[in-house]
C-alpha cells in the first residue's frame, strides 16, 4: 500500500489526506497526547528558529569571507601543526607562497 492510499474507502478521504500531510509537515508542533502546552511547543519552535537563523547568518558571513579572500587572491590555511594551537589560534590567510615564506614547517612552537 502506498501512503496516498491509506484513507481509501474511508469517509472524508480528502480531508484526512490533507490533515495527514499537514500534521506530518508540522510534526514538531503536533502533540497528540497533549503532553506539552502550546507555550512549551512554541518555545521549542522559537529555539529551533534561532538555531536556523544562526546557521543562515553563518552561511551569509561565510560567503562574504569567501568573496573577500577571492578579491585579494588569498586562501585560508590551517597551520595548527606549524604553530601552537591555543584559544588565540589564527589560521593563515594569504597565498601558498606567502605561507611557505612566513611559516616554515620546522618552526613548530617557537
Amino acid at each position: 500500500m502506498k501512503s496516498k492510499d491509506v484513507h481509501v474507502g474511508l469517509d472524508k478521504k480528502e480531508i484526512r489526506d490533507s490533515l495527514g500531510k499537514k500534521v506530518r509537515k508540522n510534526m514538531y508542533v503536533y502533540d497528540p497526547n497533549g503532553e506539552y502546552s502550546l507555550e512549551e511547543r512554541l518555545q521549542v519552535l522559537y529555539k529551533q528558529k534561532a538555531e536556523i537563523e544562526k546557521h543562515i547568518q553563518g552561511q551569509i558571513e561565510g560567503a562574504a569571507l569567501y568573496e573577500l579572500l577571492k578579491m585579494y587572491g588569498w586562501d585560508y590555511f590551517d597551520v595548527s601543526e606549524e604553530v601552537p594551537f591555543d584559544d588565540d589560534y589564527i589560521g593563515f590567510i594569504g597565498t601558498e607562497e606567502e605561507k611557505k615564506k612566513q611559516i616554515p614547517e620546522s618552526k613548530i612552537g617557537e
